[in-house]
């Protein structure tokens, strides 16, 4: 089973280090990955970070300049026309990741053919102690409330569960389920329809539809 790993970039060089050097760790010879990243304009030095780590990852790393800014959904979309993995995961430029969080991932989607997406547990970036999320709920009014945000995680018990609704900032999703969405609406993640920012919710809402679980799987952590 290949990973496909997408980042979309967006003016991000305070983040781009820290982030290869955890997919480094957790890019193991056993493992078949790919990183596809998408830059989405960036006038900092963004990519050029980014491209200095293609020496040491070769071929598994690929990299796609956009002219313009076509956020979250049409970079990723972008992305996902480079790609070839069995298991897409999307995770923000902002993020790094624990080095078993790919290897949880492989584990995961070849053992559980119930399972059609899956959020990693995210712990904040400056504060790891404190949860960033353990997946989304929406609210009477149709806003989403971000479960288990800035608590503290040795005070509650975090196990795998199905969830409502997962973040797309370290989401894993079977490629067959994205490869359907395209036939249907005419995009891998559509924006005709949602509001900016509630893309990952259509992800979670279309993935539940085909009868898939969505979960929260704490064995993959990423900050």
């Amino acid at each position: 089973m290949k990973i496909s790993l997408i980042i979309v970039t967006y003016n991000g060089q305070t983040y781009i280090d820290k982030l290869f050097q955890s997919l480094l760790k957790a890019i193991t010879p056993q493992l078949d990955v790919e990183v596809v990243v998408v830059d989405n304009g960036s006038t900092d030095g963004t990519l050029n970070l980014v491209e200095k780590y293609k020496a040491a990852m070769g071929d598994k790393l690929k990299i796609v300049k956009l002219r313009k800014n076509l956020g979250f959904a049409g970079g990723n979309d972008a992305g996902l026309l480079f790609s070839s993995g069995d298991v897409i995961f999307l995770l923000n430029q902002d993020t790094y990741i624990d080095e078993k969080a790919l290897a949880a991932i492989h584990e995961l989607f070849s053992k559980r053919p119930d399972v059609g997406a899956a959020q990693c547990l995210l712990l904040q970036y400056r504060y790891p102690n404190l949860l960033d999320s353990c997946g989304d709920m929406p609210s009477s009014i149709g806003m989403g409330i971000i479960g288990c945000w800035g608590v503290r995680k040795n005070e509650v018990n975090i196990e795998e569960r199905e969830i409502s609704l997962a973040r797309g900032a370290a989401l894993a999703i079977r490629r067959s389920i994205l490869e359907l969405s395209r036939k249907v609406h005419g995009a891998y993640i559509p924006t005709y329809f949602i509001a900016g920012g509630y893309e990952d919710w259509f992800l979670t809402l279309f993935t539940k539809l085909l009868g898939y679980k969505v979960i929260l799987y704490p064995e993959c952590v990423v900050y």
